[in-house]
Order: C-alpha cells, then structure tokens, then sequence
C-alpha cells in the first residue's frame, strides 16, 4: 500500500512541479507548455480573461485514434493542473474533428466545441473547463446536436450568464443535396433550449460553408455564412434572438453578393457589440480583400456589396482582425507583390475609413518571405502581430511587432524574436493578449523522432527582451519560505543578493542576507530557494539584481505572513537546497526525538539510485548531504521517512557549467 501510495506521489510531482515551470524568455529555447506530446495537431488557443490561456490540440498518445486535449497556463507561464494536459472527452474511442476552442466573458473558464461520426450519424459535442482542469458537463461531453445525414461544419460561442451558441451546416444525402443552417442554444446546466435536431435557420439546395457565430450581447446569437450558387458567393446573416423556440421563423439577411469565388470571410464584432466588421478574400487571377460593416439589424453601413478593403498592388491574402479597444477594427494581412510576401495593417473605423495610411503600415517587409500573421489588442488602441519569417533563408522563425494606435512601430524595426530555435518547422502561430500591454505567443514545433510540440513565449509591451525580474513571490510552504522568481535575459547579470527584513520598517540597515545565487545556464532564467523563519510574524524579502559590473540593476521587494507551526512533535521536512543544483545540495528535517531517518532517491523512472538510513541520538535541526557524483543531468525524487511520517519531494541536477 506504501508503494502505490508512493507511486501515486511520484506521478503527482512528474507532471504537476513541471507545471510549476514559466516562460523562458529566450527567442533560442522557448518554453515547451507540454510534456508527452507525440504529435500535437489541430491547436486552437483562447484568451482566459486574467491574461493566461487556454489551448486544445489532437493527439494520439493513449490510443489509436487521435483524443482532444486541453490545458490551462497562467500569465506567468505556470500550468494550472497537470503538465500532460487533460482529455477534453472519456470517449477515447471516438475521432473527434472540427474542435474549436471559444473564450469567455467569465474568467478562468472556456468552451469547446467538436463533431464525432459513426457509420449511421454525426454528432456535435460541447464541453465546458475551467482553468483547474475540470470538466463542467459529462466527462464524455455534452450531445448538443444530432442527425443521420452529415453534420461537416461548426462554430461556436460563449456568451454572457455561461450560455453556450452552436452553429452547424447539415448536408443531407438524398438527391439533389439539401444543405441546412442549425443552431442550438446551452444553458449553464448543461440544459438544450431545442431538440438535438437543432432549431433550423436556413435550407436550401445552395452549398453552404463556413459558419460563424457570435452571441448578441442578449443571450441570443448573429449567425453567418456562405452560399454558393453558379460562380456566385453569398454571405448571410441571420439574428436568434433570446427568445426564440422551436416554431420559430428566421428570415436571413444578404450581407454581400459577389461575382466571384470568396475563398475565406472572417467576422469581428466591434467593441460593445452593436456593430460587425466583415473581411472576406476573393480568389482568382488577383486575389484581393474585401470588407463591410453591419449592424446587429443586417444593415449595411458600407456601399453594397462590400468596399475593396486594400488597394495594393499584388494579391493580398490572409486577412487577421480584431476589435481595436477604441471603437475600431485592426486588420493584418500578406501582400505578395514580385515574389516577395510582407506583412501590411490598417485602422479601420466604425464607418470604415482608413485611420493610417492609405495603404495601410508597412509591420514586415524583409528579405524572403513572412507569412501567418496573427495579432492581438494590446491594450492601448493598438496590436501586436507575430508572424513566421524566413528572412536568414535556412530557418523559418517566428517574429513579432508592436504598431501603437497612431500606426507607428513600438519595437525595433526588424521587430522582436520570439522563437530561433533550430527546430525546422514552426505553425499553427496564436497571440493572446496577457491584458498588460503583451501578449502570449503560442506554436507548434517539429521535434526529432517525427514528433511535433506545443510551445510558447510571453512577449512584454514595454520593451523587447531586456533583462527584467518577473514573478517574484514568496510562499508559505510547511515550516519553510519558498521563493522563486522569473528572469528574461540574463546575458550581462552576474547573481542575485536575497535578503529578509522582519518588522515594521523596511529600513535598509535591518536587511539580513539570506543567500547569493549566481547566474546559471542550466536554471534557464527560473530560480528557487527556500528560508526557514525562526518565528511566526510578516516577513520582507528583497531581490537585488547585480550586472557583471556589480551594480544593482534591478530591486524586488515580496512580503510573506508566515505562520509557525505550533506542533513541535512533528517532525519536518525540508525541501533541498539548492534547487536545481549542478554537484551536491542539502535536505534540512528536525526531529522531536531520537531515531532513524531514511532518505531513498529515485530517478526519473521511479528506479530506487541510493537508500540511506542515518541515526541521531536526540531531537533536533539536522542536514543530509546529497551528493550527485556520477549521475546524469535530469528530474529526480527523494522520499523522506520519519518514524509514520513520510514525504516525497522533486529536485532538478543540471549539467556542470563549464569554467
């Protein structure tokens, strides 16, 4: 029973202090978010409303068929639960397709969206997560939407009161085929407002694509999509209102009717809802964008049936918008022009005018080819754009570029590397605002062995990738003080001075230097220690960052209530110090009487690698020694047994540095 109880600890630390981990700040060695990933696919990316994230993504790591994962990181980069992530669904057996991933208005919380088939029927599942990792609905999911012909597109949203918004399009299998618009409305119970058929909103023989849906604000929703009929394109739009039942009429609205192929459309509601910026890209000899504005009655404020969005020469694809924070849409786009594709975006206004230039600010137009524009608000009226760059010709890498409301570019003029890493290839780019003037990069990267890992960067607003202490927390942990802290770029820092001040007044002559800790290039910018108060009461501690010269360039101050334990009986239980560490590091335990202390260490494995048993001849503070002669770099665990008490802890052996 000892053992599976220590098993079950030594998975809980494996995969939950992995999680503990934060962003690298190093453009060369982004963070990897997750741990046993075989092949990650299909990523989708949501803002979580306290500036951390949502991501969903397909694997196969527990059976044949690809399972739907999700996991949550917090601004600071730390996971909120387990660093594997967590099935979305308990149906392992089924292929799930077409998952969307929807932010939502409460914080800490997200709905996913997915289709499933058999051999008789399509299906369309919802689940609702929390940033904890807990499912909301049936950990299989919540059947949302039935039917025995095919069910091939979806889209969905989350809006006000934990109401959920489906959209489907049903294709039917007779001749000719029938193409129907679905939707379905999800109460917080989990409660369907229709049948599983879905409330139908549109039918037709015309072939209908791409759903989008928004909620209005209301607990209704604005549905869109395409119709194609000859060589014509349509967009719909049609408005569900809040109470609306199943004998309910809809009456579509004609948002545009080109004479050409629309190849993609994107809808952005502006900010407070009342009005819906539409982009669309047409296909052909020149491929050109196209936009509209509508309000939340169908009317148009543009000339109809849409005004060319871009007037540059060449074919502009890939259009990105998002909702400007000053009643405006920002809109990205690739402008391929004598071979060399660059990256352009425009300030648009409720009216749609231009608010930069006429043909928009220039973000990329380097050497070779930049391509997957993505952005995010950054708070100030303007946007942050990433992209993927092959400007050095042997590796595709990933940039990003801060452009401020007036349209002028905030970071250098090559803009910002977010990740050089020798991984050759590098998609499925999201940017998510961290809500303080950044933004999170998230992205998929191959890995050796035909693998493929999800991983992230947090790019600050302020500036580029100078050094700067982040995250600097102090945490009651037993009878210890754990603290940790954050670095980005450390290439001109010598150390860091911690010191602890207890009292009233923060006066500079009662710091007590607590430890100096030197830069580490195993440590990759994330530090920990741990102090041990004498007394219970409010605890101060400073960080002070000295450069190469010796100078302090950087000065954090964290305050702790720490509270003693009054149970002086009670063995305890250090974690080492240092952690990580390169030679030997040092595990602290008192005793309340005499006895025999065991210390066994394990590696990453769970294979027993020492088994000591020391004896001390009365109560007290004691140290033990580890030492890690001959072993390799990597995540090992120790297990402390003190007469019925028993703990297990993590420590981390990097390479030594070389002098």
């Amino acid at each position: 029973m000892l053992y599976k109880l220590f098993f079950v600890l030594l998975i809980s630390f494996l995969f939950l202090n992995s999680s503990l981990a934060q962003w690298s700040g190093k453009p060369e060695e982004p963070r990897e978010l997750v741990q046993d990933v075989r092949d990650a696919s299909e990523l989708s990316v949501a803002k979580d409303g306290s500036g951390g994230i949502f991501f969903i993504w397909q694997d196969s790591k527990e059976s044949a068929n690809k399972n739907l994962w999700f996991l949550h990181a917090k601004k600071s980069g730390e996971l909120s639960f387990r660093a594997d992530g967590k099935s979305v669904s308990a149906d392992e057996n089924s292929v799930k397709l077409n998952s969307i991933l929807v932010p939502s208005v409460i914080p800490g919380v997200a709905m996913i969206a997915w289709e499933q088939k058999n051999q008789a029927e399509s299906f369309v599942y919802t689940q609702v997560v929390k940033e904890n990792g807990q499912r909301i609905f049936d950990e299989r999911g919540l059947m949302v939407l039935r039917s025995s012909d095919d069910i091939n597109q979806i889209h969905a949203s989350y809006g006000k009161s934990a109401i959920g918004h489906v959209a489907a399009i049903e294709k039917t299998s007779g001749t000719p085929t029938l193409y129907n618009v679905k939707y379905q409305k999800i109460f917080p119970t989990g409660k369907l407002r229709f049948t599983q058929a879905g409330l139908q909103v549109s039918s037709s023989y015309n072939a209908k694509q791409f759903p989008k849906i928004i909620t209005d604000g209301n607990g209704g929703a604005f549905i869109f999509w395409m119709e194609f009929e000859k060589m014509n394109s349509r967009i719909y739009m049609a408005h569900i209102d809040s109470s609306a039942g199943e004998t309910t009429k809809i009456e579509p609205v004609l948002i545009t009717d080109s004479k050409a192929i629309i190849q993609e459309y994107d809808i952005t509601p502006f900010a407070g809802g009342s009005l819906i910026y539409i982009n669309w890209q047409l296909s052909g000899k020149n491929k050109e964008l196209y936009h509209q504005i509508v309000d939340n009655k169908g009317k148009t404020r543009m000339a109809y049936p849409g005004v060319k969005a871009v007037t540059l020469p060449g074919d502009n694809t890939n259009p990105r918008a998002i909702a400007g924070g000053d009643s405006t849409i920002i809109l990205s786009w690739i402008n391929n022009f004598s071979g060399s594709r660059d990256i352009y975006a425009q300030k648009i206004s409720q009216f749609g005018n231009p608010r930069w230039s006429g043909n928009g600010v220039v973000v990329a137009d380097f050497e070779g080819d930049q391509l997957g524009a993505e952005l995010c608000p950054d708070g100030r009226g303007g946007a942050i754009i990433g992209w993927i760059d092959n400007r050095s010709k042997s590796a595709w890498n990933i940039y990003a570029q801060r452009i401020s409301s007036k349209g002028d570019l905030m970071w250098d003029d090559e803009g910002i590397p977010v990740s050089t890493s020798n991984r050759s290839i590098k998609n499925y780019l999201y940017m998510v605002s961290d809500l303080s003037q950044g933004a999170i990069a998230v992205f998929r990267e191959s890995k050796e062995g035909n693998k493929s890992g999800i991983f992230g960067q947090r790019i600050r607003g302020n500036n580029t990738y100078a050094s700067e202490v982040s995250e600097f927390a102090a945490i009651q942990s037993g009878e210890e003080v754990k603290l940790y802290w954050q670095v980005n770029n450390e290439s001109a820092i010598k150390g860091y001075k911690l010191e602890v001040f207890s009292g009233k007044r923060a006066s500079d002559s009662l710091w007590t230097e607590i430890e100096w800790i030197s830069v580490s290039k195993e440590a990759r910018g994330i530090y920990e220690t741990y102090h041990e108060p004498d007394s219970s009461g409010m605890f101060y501690y400073r960080l002070s960052q000295f450069d190469k010269s010796d100078r302090v360039s950087h000065i954090e101050i964290t305050k702790l209530n720490f509270i003693k334990s009054d149970n002086v009986n009670k063995p305890f239980i250090g974690q080492n110090i240092p952690n990580p560490f390169s030679e030997s590091t040092v595990i602290s335990y008192s005793i309340p009487a005499a006895g025999k202390i065991r210390f066994e260490f394990f590696n990453s494995k769970f294979n027993l690698i020492k088994d000591e048993t020391v004896t001390q001849a009365k109560p007290g503070k004691y140290q033990y020694t580890f030492s890690a002669a001959g072993l390799e770099p990597g995540v090992y665990f120790y297990r402390v047994t003190i007469g019925e008490v028993v703990e297990v802890k993590k420590m981390v052996l990097t390479a030594k540095e070389k002098k």
